[in-house]
């Protein structure tokens, strides 16, 4: 494909791609194909967009399992990207039996296999096919199922994940002109039969759409409207963060309470929101109403702990302190020297190159007693006991061995072997989503699709 094969898509996919941020000087960009026409339209695109600039694309396909036809249209896929002279990486998903909510399932593990890649390989951007239609659609579901203001603003063009970015770039086309486009080049797509499949919700909504039964126009405006919204919000939300919550690198934080209590009924939602994903190291937050329910009791004060989200909540004096709760945490698992793991969703671990192996798990209660008797530091307070308990831990056959996140180590007084033994390398309390939350970045506007005679530059480092 050339810029002048299709120069108007060519033009406004850079301008798109503008709006994602900036990239290296020689960008390297995977991409995640699935056969389908957006992902193809996708591959085609940015790959004469990476190759402008001396970068390239590299394709990534994931292999579900869930159709017999799968095999065959990886390998169709695989002869599409040779003849294009992209590289393409098969990567595959072993599902384990599961089989309720199987495509929920599936998304989770296709982004994480993706994700898990790039980490492996150093590259900084995954850019996913989304379209303006996906975006409606995904607008219909969420507010059917009663979402609020962040999820009704849609998807995010901007997704920052631990080990990279996700990208969509697609979110101002419809899947009608990627098409247009991709017969213009006289590239071939496969179509997935389970996008015709009214068991589905999404593609229920997908049909009542198409025949015009709703707006897709005022979808997208609603959306936008509200990705704004959010984007006020947000600002907001975190100018509270910042001013009412102390969190420690130990994986828990308190909240001033009479902040907390006198802000608006929103913001305390978000607040309470984001720590709760936060400290439990969730992916996404608690129900609605029992955010809401919580907010009324801490409004009330109570004298017992509490637990929602994976959280045990104190109300202590002027403050509410917010610890992980104990209960569902990992089980012990084998590490060996430089390895890395990402622990309960809160913490990165990385392992010495040296030693034998060791077993990782959450510091068991006798050993934290042990440690506060040990210990005279002001990080053991009279709530110790609440999060000593959820913190990652390094045994040796020998016993504890390690607690990074309290600088204890038995290396600092192991009678001469200690440098024989893996240790901790490093141990950093990062959750899967931060206290400052999600970023949210929207199109250029709600206009962007027709403002195509606008030339936009695209960033680099």
């Amino acid at each position: 494909m050339t810029p002048s094969g299709h120069g108007t898509t060519y033009a406004k996919f850079c301008r798109s791609m503008a709006n994602c941020g900036c990239f290296e000087k020689f960008p390297i960009v995977a991409v995640a194909v699935s056969g389908g026409s957006d992902s193809m339209a996708l591959t085609l695109l940015a790959n004469e967009w990476a190759k402008s600039f001396g970068g390239r694309v590299i394709a990534l396909t994931v292999d579900h399992g869930l159709r017999k036809d799968s095999k065959l249209e990886i390998k169709l896929v695989e002869k599409w990207m040779d003849a294009l002279k992209i590289k393409h990486c098969k990567l595959k998903w072993d599902r384990g039996g599961k089989t309720s909510a199987i495509q929920q399932e599936a998304r989770v593990a296709r982004y994480n296999l993706m994700e898990k890649w790039c980490s492996k390989y150093s590259v900084l951007h995954l850019l996913l096919g989304h379209t303006k239609g996906d975006q409606a659609e995904t607008f219909m579901m969420r507010r059917a199922k009663g979402s609020l203001v962040n999820g009704l603003a849609g998807m995010s063009v901007i997704v920052d994940r631990i080990h990279c970015q996700f990208l969509r770039p697609l979110l101002s086309f419809s899947r009608s002109e990627l098409r247009v486009f991709l017969k213009s080049q006289l590239q071939p797509w496969i179509d997935d039969p389970s996008n015709h499949d009214l068991q589905f919700e999404r593609v229920r909504w997908r049909q009542i759409i198409t025949q015009k039964i709703v707006s897709e126009k005022r979808i997208l405006d609603e959306c936008y409207n509200f990705g704004e919204k959010r984007l006020q919000l947000k600002r907001e939300t975190s100018k509270a963060i910042a001013l009412l919550v102390s969190l420690k690198p130990q994986g828990f934080c308190n909240l001033d309470k009479l902040g907390f209590n006198s802000l608006r009924v929103d913001l305390k939602f978000q607040v309470l929101a984001k720590i709760l994903i936060t400290i439990g190291g969730l992916c996404y937050a608690h129900s609605t109403i029992k955010i809401e329910n919580m907010i009324i009791a801490m409004g009330l004060g109570f004298k017992k702990s509490k637990t929602l989200g994976r959280c045990l909540i104190y109300d202590s004096n002027d403050r509410y302190f917010f610890f992980r709760e104990q209960r569902n945490l990992p089980d012990p698992l084998k590490v060996n020297s430089g390895q890395s793991v990402f622990w309960d969703g809160r913490f990165l671990l990385k392992f010495s190159y040296i030693g034998d192996s060791g077993i990782l798990r959450p510091l068991a209660r006798k050993d934290s007693l042990i440690i506060i008797k040990q210990i005279k530091s002001s990080k053991i307070d009279r709530m110790s006991l609440s999060y000593l308990p959820t913190l990652p831990a390094l045994y040796t056959s020998e016993g504890l061995y390690s607690i990074p996140e309290l600088g204890f180590s038995n290396a600092l007084w192991d009678s001469g072997n200690a440098e024989s033994k893996i240790d901790f390398l490093a141990a950093i309390f990062r959750p899967k989503n931060s206290l400052s939350g999600p970023g949210f970045k929207l199109i250029n506007g709600k206009n962007e699709l027709n403002n195509n005679d606008i030339e936009v530059p695209v960033k680099h480092f």
